[in-house]
């Protein structure tokens, strides 16, 4: 395809570029640094915090505090509210998080701050390219989610980009779109029902599917559990091969993809963190395809790439400056973390995130060069009813040996506790509490009977409730991940009321 040699061209020599700077790991990170600091200092955050004047890593992190989203909120709302460069000092629009934990938190971007994104998502795509040629062959489906949200804040200011491809910029976006399988139109609809007819349609005649980029594994996986809900709706609007081609892949009673799409050659999703119980699932339903685990992306930012032949995502050492905490609370830079240890991400960007603490954990696996690979391993989530501190990384551990998606809801009524929800039957209740139990503030408010003894329900299809649930509450459709531990009663209540 012609669209696939003009990206080849533009993304040449982009991953060399990225190994060379992982080659300098410390050297670049300053320069990173020091880059952000010298674009921003203009800003009114830059001016009252002398960006102008900060002359290297360490100064600069005696001079700012690690932050949360709840001190930087504010100098957002200024934003919105007219101040244009209160934050970051060149703003184009805004965009939102998931909001899966205390609500959607919006994001300034601008120029540099894409930028940011580009200087990962082209090494990505050169790598991909090089590495899983047969991509470039035919078309490629990137995940498009309905608009089921406003294309405004509150405020009439400008959220979200009209199409995603925006985020490889403006001159790799026009053939990036010549390469969908489906058309960015299916952004428009509005009702999800409609929006899978759509989708599900172009894809079933895209015969040359050579590539799928989703962000979520249970947004495709529901995607093609819709095939056989969508019904005459969508089989009378296909051509009759296409139709005899989808019989003849539910033939079984299974979906055989390998029927629908033989070429499809590389799945690219979150395969780490709470997501890594649904690739098991991908495997048996895309035997046909590589699945490669897309690296740690944020609506605040890029902190990882993927690298064919890296055993994990590596440090995005041109997409900001990045700083990690250890359990000890000691804040250390990309060169000096150790391969076996866990970390909080801190994050510096040209969205404003200054020694932004994003709330991610990670594991060092290893060294890409000089640059640390970084597999994830969940959210810094905590569910506190009583003092017990349940950490959602510390759940996932617990949870590893449940089959399929489940989800440890905390329920606050006469007397406090747990209930894991589950796709199966087969979960033991007593060996997943004792699982628990290694938490000592867990094991100590069960035996002061502070906290009811672990409940266990199962619920069919618990996936596809809890995408309904997140997007009753206002997330898109492709931004809804996968979670372990929730920390209150709302989705039980959604479950109560879906009877």
């Amino acid at each position: 395809m012609q669209a696939w040699d003009a990206i080849r061209k533009a993304v040449e020599g982009e991953r060399e570029k990225f190994i060379q700077s992982t080659r300098m790991t410390a050297q670049v990170q300053e320069q990173v640094l020091q880059g952000i600091l010298h674009r921003h200092r203009g800003s009114r955050f830059g001016r009252e915090h002398d960006f102008a004047f900060i002359g290297d890593s360490r100064q600069y992190a005696h001079q700012l505090p690690l932050t949360e989203y709840r001190q930087t909120r504010p100098w957002i709302k200024a934003m919105l509210k007219g101040d244009r460069q209160a934050l970051i000092a060149d703003w184009s629009h805004f965009e939102t998080t998931g909001g899966s934990e205390g609500g959607a938190k919006i994001i300034p971007y601008g120029a540099s701050g894409m930028r940011g994104f580009q200087k990962a998502l082209y090494p990505w795509l050169d790598d991909l390219l090089q590495q899983r040629p047969a991509i470039s062959k035919g078309s490629a489906y990137w995940s498009i989610s309905p608009m089921l949200r406003s294309d405004r804040t509150a405020e009439s200011v400008p959220l979200g980009l009209k199409n995603d491809a925006l985020y490889f910029g403006s001159e790799l976006a026009g053939n990036i779109s010549r390469t969908l399988a489906v058309p960015a139109t299916a952004g428009e609809f509005s009702e999800l029902l409609p929006w899978q007819t759509y989708t599900l349609k172009h894809l079933l005649q895209a015969q040359d599917l050579r590539m799928i980029s989703v962000w979520s594994p249970t947004f495709l996986l529901q995607l093609m559990k819709a095939l056989g809900k969508c019904g005459r709706r969508l089989t009378d609007s296909l051509p009759s091969l296409i139709r005899q081609r989808l019989r003849d892949a539910l033939k079984t009673g299974t979906l055989d993809t390998t029927v629908l799409w033989p070429e499809l050659d590389t799945l690219s999703c979150w395969t780490q963190g709470p997501a890594q119980v649904f690739v098991p699932a991908l495997r048996q339903l895309f035997p046909q395809a590589h699945i490669q685990g897309k690296g740690l992306l944020a609506t605040e930012g890029v902190v990882s790439v993927p690298v064919e032949g890296a055993q994990d995502p590596v440090l995005a050492v041109n997409s900001g400056y990045f700083e990690f905490v250890d359990n000890a609370g000691k804040v250390l830079q990309a060169a000096e973390v150790q391969p076996g240890e866990r970390y909080r991400i801190i994050l510096t960007n040209d969205l404003g995130m200054y020694r932004y603490d994003l709330g991610d954990e990670v594991e060092i696996t290893g060294w890409y060069e000089k640059a640390p690979m970084l597999r994830f391993r969940g959210r810094i989530s905590t569910s506190d009813l009583v003092g017990e501190k349940l950490e959602e990384v510390f759940v996932a551990r617990v949870l590893e040996s449940v089959d399929g998606f489940s989800l440890l809801c905390a329920v606050s009524e006469s007397q406090p506790g747990y209930v894991l929800l589950s796709e199966t039957s087969k979960s033991d209740a007593a060996r997943i509490e004792k699982g628990l139990f290694r938490n000592p503030q867990y094991a100590y408010a069960r035996k002061m009977g502070q906290l009811a003894p672990l409940a266990i329900r199962q619920v069919a299809g618990l996936d596809e409730l809890y995408s309904r649930w997140r997007l009753q509450q206002g997330q898109q459709l492709g931004d809804i991940k996968p979670v372990c531990l929730l920390r209150d009663d709302g989705f039980l209540q959604f479950l109560e009321s879906s009877r």
